[in-house]
C-alpha cells in the first residue's frame, strides 16, 4: 500500500437502543484514531438516534444517516457510499461493518493496520469471537481458514463448513469496487444472507488472508436475527441460487475439514510469530546502529 489506510466503519441499525451504546464505545476506544464511523438508521422508534447524537457531541468522527432502506445490507452500502462521497473512499481504505449489538476490541484497528501494511492483501479474516448478552467474552474460535474455492462453491454456512463471521472480516475499498454493480444490487436487496453473497463475489478475485488474532465478534442474545430467522436465512440462500448441502453431508465435510483447518491456522500463527520476531530483530539492529538516536526520524505519514 502506498498510503496507510483510513478505516471506514458502518453500523446499520433499526431499533438498536438496547446495545448500541456499547458498540459505539468499543469504536471510540480504539487505540488507532484514524477512523470514520457512519451509523445508518432505517427509522428507529426506540431512541437509537438520540443515543448516537449524544455521542456525536464529543466524537467528530461519527456521522448519522437517517433514512429508510431496503434492509441491513442496503444500509451498509449506503454508509460505504457516503464515505466515498465524503472523501474517505480511496482504494486503500479498510472497510468493515459492525452491527449495533456487536463489539470491537480496543486493539482491533491498530492490529489490522499493521496486518494490511505487512501483507498488502485486500481481505483479512480474524478469529471468530462470541460475547454473551452482558458483553462477556465467551469464545474465541480457532477455526478461521476459508479456502477460496470453497467460498466460491458456497460451503461456508451453518449446514456445511460453518459461517465466515462478518464481524471479524475486513476488506479494502479496492476489493469492494471490483464487485459488479448487478451483483452489488443483489446483495443490497438481501435481508439476512448478503454477507454470504459478498464473500462469494470477493472470492472471484482473491482469497481471504487469515490473521490468527481476536479483534472483533458477535454478541449472542435473545433478539439475534441470525438465530430467530435461521430458516429464513437458508431460504434466502436458495432463492439466490445457492445449492445447500444436506445436513448429513455437511457433518461429514466438517469432520474432514476441521483437522486441516486447525493445521492451517497453526501454520498461520507460526508465520505471524516469525514476522513479529523478525520485525523486533530489525528494530534492535537499527537501535544498535544508532545508539544516540542521531538519525533524524522521518515524518509520520498522514491519512488522506
Amino acid at each position: 500500500m502506498d498510503q496507510m489506510p483510513v478505516f471506514v466503519i458502518v453500523t446499520p441499525v433499526l431499533n438498536g437502543a438496547r446495545y448500541i451504546s456499547e458498540t459505539l464505545t468499543s469504536i471510540s476506544r480504539q487505540t488507532d484514531s484514524d477512523w470514520i464511523h457512519y451509523v445508518v438508521d432505517g427509522g428507529s422508534t426506540d431512541g437509537t438516534q438520540d443515543i448516537v447524537r449524544a455521542t456525536m457531541a464529543s466524537e467528530s468522527r461519527r456521522r448519522l444517516i437517517e433514512e429508510h432502506d431496503r434492509g441491513m445490507y442496503d444500509a451498509v452500502f449506503k454508509g460505504f457510499t457516503q464515505a466515498q462521497i465524503d472523501g474517505h473512499g480511496n482504494s486503500d481504505s479498510v472497510c468493515l461493518w459492525l452491527n449495533s449489538d456487536d463489539l470491537l476490541m480496543p486493539w482491533a484497528l491498530s492490529t489490522l493496520r499493521l496486518a494490511f501494511a505487512r501483507t498488502s492483501v485486500d481481505w483479512i479474516t480474524t478469529l471468530p469471537c462470541l460475547w454473551d448478552a452482558e458483553g462477556t467474552l465467551q469464545l474465541v474460535s480457532p477455526f478461521a481458514w476459508y479456502p477460496r474455492i470453497f467460498i466460491r462453491w458456497g460451503l461456508f454456512h451453518g449446514r456445511a463448513l460453518g459461517w465466515i463471521q462478518q464481524e471479524s472480516t475486513f476488506f479494502t475499498r479496492r476489493l469492494l469496487d471490483r464487485v459488479p454493480a448487478a451483483a452489488l444490487d443483489k446483495i443490497r436487496s438481501q435481508k439476512l444472507a448478503g454477507d454470504f453473497l459478498l464473500w462469494q463475489e470477493f472470492a472471484r478475485f482473491v482469497a481471504p488472508h487469515p490473521l490468527p488474532v481476536a479483534v472483533s465478534g458477535f454478541r449472542r442474545h435473545d433478539g439475534n436475527a441470525s438465530t430467530l430467522q435461521k430458516e429464513n436465512y437458508f431460504r434466502e440462500l436458495k432463492t439466490a441460487g445457492v445449492i445447500l448441502t444436506p445436513a448429513w453431508l455437511g457433518s461429514i465435510l466438517r469432520m474432514l475439514f476441521r483437522p486441516i483447518e486447525l493445521f492451517q491456522v497453526y501454520t498461520s500463527m507460526r508465520r505471524q510469530i516469525g514476522q513479529i520476531a523478525e520485525a523486533e530483530a530489525t528494530n534492535r539492529a537499527t537501535s544498535n546502529a544508532d545508539p544516540a538516536g542521531l538519525t533524524k526520524p522521518s515524518a509520520p505519514r498522514r491519512m488522506s
